[in-house]
C-alpha cells in the first residue's frame, strides 16, 4: 500500500503542476460571458473586494511580428509571422505566471518580449534580437529576453508570445480592455 500511496502522490503532484501551468495559481478568474474583452477598470474594483490579496489583468490578442533588421527567407520574403499573444502586467507576480522558461527571463517592461521555440525558429532569432510589431501606424520595437519552454508539435501549432499588456492594447487599439482577471 505504501508504493500505491507514493504513486498516487506523484500523480497528484504532476496534475497540480499541469493545472498551475495552464491557468496559474489563481483562486478565481473573471472572464467575459462570451469570451470577449471587457473594461480594464474592473481590475481596480476587484482589488478592493474583501479577501482579494492579489489580482492581475490579461489581454489576449494577435500580433504580427517581424525581424527589425528586415531579414528575408531564401525566397526573398521578409521573416514575419502572426502570433497568439498573451499580454500581462510587466510587474506580474510569480503566482500568476503560466509559462516555464527554456532560457532567458520573463519580460519586465513594454519593450521586451518572450517568444516560443516556433517563433524563434520561424524568425531565426534568439535572446537579444530585436523584433517589431507591425500595425497601422509606426511599428512597436521589442527585444527578445526569453524563450518559453514549449514542445514543437508540427504544422498545426501556432506561434505564441508574451508581452506587456500595453503592447497588445497599443497595437490593436484596445487601451481600456482586458480579456481576463486572475485573483
Amino acid at each position: 500500500t505504501s508504493s500505491l500511496s507514493t504513486g498516487m502522490r506523484s500523480m497528484q503532484a504532476s496534475i497540480e503542476y499541469r493545472i498551475t501551468r495552464a491557468i496559474g495559481e489563481s483562486d478565481a478568474r473573471i472572464v467575459h460571458r462570451y469570451s470577449g474583452n471587457f473594461d480594464a477598470n474592473i481590475i481596480d474594483d476587484v482589488r478592493t473586494w474583501p479577501g482579494v490579496q492579489k489580482a492581475t489583468a490579461r489581454l489576449m490578442g494577435s500580433l504580427t511580428i517581424a525581424r527589425a533588421d528586415g531579414k528575408t527567407d531564401a525566397d526573398g520574403r521578409r521573416l514575419r509571422l502572426t502570433a497568439k499573444a498573451r499580454g500581462v502586467d510587466a510587474s506580474i507576480d510569480e503566482q500568476f505566471r503560466q509559462v516555464d522558461l527554456k532560457e532567458g527571463r520573463i519580460p519586465a517592461n513594454n519593450e521586451e518580449i518572450l517568444i516560443d521555440p516556433l517563433t524563434a525558429e520561424t524568425l531565426q532569432v534568439g535572446i537579444g534580437d530585436e523584433l517589431i510589431v507591425e500595425r497601422f501606424g509606426p511599428p512597436i520595437s521589442l527585444k527578445v529576453v526569453g524563450i518559453q519552454e514549449r514542445e514543437m508539435l508540427g504544422a498545426l501549432q501556432k506561434p505564441e508570445v508574451q508581452v506587456d499588456r500595453s503592447v497588445i492594447a497599443e497595437a490593436n487599439g484596445q487601451d481600456t480592455k482586458v480579456s481576463l482577471i486572475s485573483i
